[in-house]
């Protein structure tokens, strides 16, 4: 079964202790994530599967950004938000 990628971003959850790592383990979805959550996660968290890997950068383009990847890698510099005038 095929699913859109509007469900699948709010189906797929990433748990989460908060910026300062000492909350309560919170279950998000990709779609409720701020735009920072998702590039920390993209930059730092390099065990994840590339199938998460690879719907946390079409959220982000869904959102408007470019991606740039290196050799499967997101660089520090790879986020650019487009805006259309």
């Amino acid at each position: 079964m095929k699913v859109s990628f509007k469900v699948l971003r709010e189906m797929v959850k990433w748990g989460t202790y908060g910026k300062s790592g000492k909350d309560r383990l919170k279950w998000v979805s990709v779609a409720e994530m701020d735009d920072e959550h998702i590039m920390n996660i993209l930059r730092t968290q390099l065990h994840i599967t590339s199938d998460f890997r690879r719907i946390l950068i079409k959220e982000l383009e869904y959102r408007g950004f470019l991606v740039e990847s290196f050799k499967g890698n997101i660089s520090i510099n790879a986020f650019m938000k487009v805006t259309l005038l």
